[in-house]
């Protein structure tokens, strides 16, 4: 009973803490479930709420540990490891798996390395089927697979850059993927700049801010597009 009753304790203060955030209100986007994540760390229980995941008695517990204020706009960021109005999944736009697709194919997330999109034509629009690697495995974007873990650097710091409207470059690892920056003015009147995603034509690489055929003999074989 000794054992049981630390466990039970943490238990009812996370719940009190989901009942007092009112968490049927808060829209989930950079959430993760630390039982299939096994490793601890600051994650997002919510695009509003901040945990950390902890090991009890060999069991993962996802812990809340800060309210956001998303009407002042801030949200939850696994890289700050706090509540941020910095750029992230939960912002711009706030809203549930918000990654928009601009061709079929294959993405990684901008923000989150553990998450990649499978875009799909659906009649004259694009969807988007969002897959997140298991685990501590996080997504690489040179293979095309959730081949590396959490430690790599492309989950430490963002792999692109956004300081003026319409900057532009090559996605790290495979330059067939290429990054627009846009604006975006929240209700709070704060504009923020964030990355949109898209990919070159067959044989193209995105050289000095646009598409251009490759001799492949000069260039690294790319993983395929894997098109739905």
């Amino acid at each position: 009973m000794a054992e049981i009753f630390p466990v039970l304790i943490i238990l009812l203060f996370t719940v009190t803490l989901v009942r007092n955030w009112h968490m049927g209100d808060i829209t989930t986007f950079e959430t993760n479930s630390c039982d299939e994540r096994k490793t601890e760390g600051i994650i997002c229980y919510s695009c509003s709420v901040v945990a950390v995941c902890i090991l009890i008695q060999q069991q993962w517990h996802t812990i809340p540990i800060e309210e956001c204020d998303t009407l002042g706009g801030f949200y939850c960021n696994v890289n700050a490891g706090k509540c941020s109005n910095a750029s992230g999944p939960c912002n711009p736009i706030g809203y549930e798996r918000n990654f928009v697709c601009t061709s079929t194919g294959i993405f990684p997330d901008p923000y989150d390395c553990q998450v990649y999109h499978m875009c799909y034509q659906s009649g004259n629009s694009f969807g988007a089927i969002n897959v997140e690697c298991g685990g501590n495995s996080a997504y690489s974007v040179a293979t095309g697979d959730c081949s590396i873990t959490i430690d790599h650097h492309v989950c430490r710091e963002h792999q692109f850059r956004c300081e003026n409207v319409g900057d532009r470059a090559a996605w790290p690892g495979n330059p067939n993927i290429f990054y627009v920056c846009k604006a975006e003015v929240q209700e709070d009147g704060r504009r923020v700049l964030y990355p949109a995603l898209y990919r070159c034509g067959p044989s193209e690489h995105f050289i000095n801010r646009e598409c251009r055929l490759t001799d492949s003999e000069t260039h690294p074989t790319l993983p395929p597009d894997n098109e739905c």
